[in-house]
């Protein structure tokens, strides 16, 4: 009966990481890339909902 229950938990948490990989929208290869070191983001300005964002 342990055993049951044991693999069934296995299996939803098996599901669970499957979900979680197939919703990457990157491929795994981008994830690994080393970003440079001289590497700057830009800043963009947040939304906060009170202007109008095609102005």
């Amino acid at each position: 009966m342990a055993s049951v229950e044991s693999r069934k938990a296995d299996k939803e948490i098996e599901t669970e990481e499957d979900e979680i990989i197939d919703s990457q929208p990157l491929a795994q290869a981008l994830w690994d890339a080393r970003v440079p070191e001289n590497f700057k983001t830009l800043h963009l300005p947040v939304f906060d909902g009170k202007s109008d964002p095609s102005e």
